[in-house]
């Protein structure tokens, strides 16, 4: 069964600052559903081979700067080039009443990433309900500078589900998706490290 997405909006030290008010139970019941990190930029010569390498996933975004994200041994992400979404995170929160979330450059969209290498609407994201829980999946809608998840292409309109971590890249922009328990974790270190 398809479910649309509600969007909710949150900086990253707004949500640090949750995990330190509340356990892990509360914030997972204030805070249903997945989240897109916003990552940053792709380095320019990563675009050019991006569409033929594949690669792991790994790393997590800070506030107000890009991070860096370690794909196999190589850096992926343009860790000195500011960008508008930094230190954001969008929560997507299932919604009966319409259709998947609309990911481009377009002010429709449902998401909104104002940058020229994305399509004007670059793609979806779907959540499917399955036995074993919402399977995410995202749709590259025959976007000019393609969709890739972890590096690895997406072929205009195949629908490519998306685990854990996994790394969604709309042009040369990207997105970390993360469960809420998995970001109540990261986030929960971050403020132990922060403290020691």
């Amino acid at each position: 069964m398809i479910r649309s997405m509600s969007v909710e909006l949150h900086t990253l030290d707004e949500l640090r600052q949750r995990v330190a008010e509340l356990g892990r139970e509360a914030f997972l019941a204030e805070y249903p559903g997945v989240f897109l990190i916003a990552l940053g930029f792709l380095a320019v010569e990563e675009i050019r081979g991006a569409h033929r390498r594949r690669g792991g996933s790994g790393g997590a975004a800070g506030h107000g700067a890009t991070a860096t994200v370690i794909f196999a041994d190589q850096r992926r992400h343009d860790a000195q080039q500011q960008h508008p979404l930094a230190g954001f995170a969008f929560l997507l929160r299932t919604d009966p009443t319409g259709p998947g979330l609309r990911l481009g450059r377009s002010q429709r969209c449902d998401l909104t990433i104002p940058d020229a290498s994305v399509s004007e609407l670059h793609g979806l994201i779907e959540i499917h309900a399955t036995i074993a829980g919402p399977q995410v999946a995202v749709i590259d809608t025959n976007s000019t500078n393609g969709t890739s998840v972890n590096l690895e292409r997406v072929e205009a309109g195949e629908r490519r589900i998306l685990a854990d971590e996994d790394i969604v890249s709309l042009g040369r922009y990207s997105f970390q998706l993360l469960r809420g328990a998995t970001l109540y974790e990261e986030l929960a270190l971050l403020n132990v490290l922060a403290t020691t």
